[in-house]
């Protein structure tokens, strides 16, 4: 019927590419398209590609077409879009278990997205008015790059990442830094967000005695802040560039009031005991 009505038309009427859809002229479809993205690389030329690629029976190539698409959504940051292309593409390929892990790894990454955008939000609630810190979205996007890797960043929820950056207070201290030395009674802990930070304890004479090092999403201070405990070494900053964030007492309130887990949260902070290990290893060398 559609090519009935279109054939009354002058044969040498300049159809657009849409036109030759409809009338099913998919080959010459197919070539305008390959011409047109010589020039241009647009993503509503790749969906339209697919499209003539179905109607020419070619469904392989019409998959290669929605992945072209997906990737390109995902890209940019479009993981809604992405995943229901990849979806189409399922059903006519549902033996490529390849679209079925694209899809899961874009599931990932929006479950990510919406976790830093929380973050986000809450770190820049939290620093409001703090000209002290210097903090700006620039350098929240090097800790999240650093802290999204981490155990921290995959397991916490949004809600909670949104807490927990809005309480803590950020230091950007530089290399031979002593964080807190050994004795103290400062009761907060410090989440490593980037870099690395040595405890150590002095060695008679001259020196120190390196115990062990801290990176990125590892805490210490948990004895300190939960069981009020003196730091067990000093804690020193090892790397070139590092930052770290701080929990107080204060902060930890603010982390609690609204969370949907405590409980969880804070089994989180304390689950390496990291004080205890340190604490643990220096009592072995004073007993030598």
């Amino acid at each position: 019927m559609i090519k009935k009505l279109f054939g009354k038309k002058d044969e040498e009427q300049d159809y657009t590419i849409d036109d030759l859809i409809v009338l099913e002229r998919y080959e010459e479809a197919e070539l305008r398209l390959k011409e047109r993205m010589e020039f241009r690389n647009d993503i509503h030329d790749h969906l339209k590609l697919a499209d003539v690629y179905l109607g020419l029976k070619q469904v392989v190539k019409a998959v290669d077409e929605y992945v072209y698409v997906a990737d390109s959504y995902a890209d940019d940051g479009f993981y809604e879009r992405a995943i229901a292309i990849l979806t189409k593409a399922r059903r006519l390929n549902p033996m490529d278990d390849t679209l079925q892990s694209k899809v899961e790894r874009f599931e990932s990454l929006k479950v990510l997205e919406r976790k830093r955008n929380a973050a986000l939000e809450g770190f820049l609630e939290g620093q409001q008015g703090d000209e002290a810190s210097g903090t700006a979205v620039m350098e929240f996007q090097s800790i999240w790059n650093s802290l999204a890797k981490t155990r921290m960043g995959k397991e916490l929820d949004g809600d909670q990442l949104r807490l927990l950056f809005k309480a803590v207070k950020v230091h950007y201290p530089g290399r031979g830094t002593e964080v807190v030395s050994r004795g103290a009674s400062h009761e907060r802990l410090y989440l490593v967000a980037v870099g690395e930070v040595q405890s150590q304890i002095p060695k008679a004479g001259d020196g120190a005695i390196d115990i062990r090092s801290f990176g990125a999403g590892q805490i210490i201070g948990d004895g300190a802040l939960f069981q009020h405990q003196p730091w067990p070494a000093n804690y020193v900053v090892r790397s070139k560039r590092a930052i770290l964030l701080s929990l107080d007492q204060k902060g930890l309130e603010v982390c609690l009031t609204g969370n949907p887990d405590p409980r969880g949260f804070l089994d989180h902070l304390r689950r390496e005991q990291n004080d205890r290990e340190v604490g643990q290893a220096v009592a072995r060398l004073g007993a030598r």
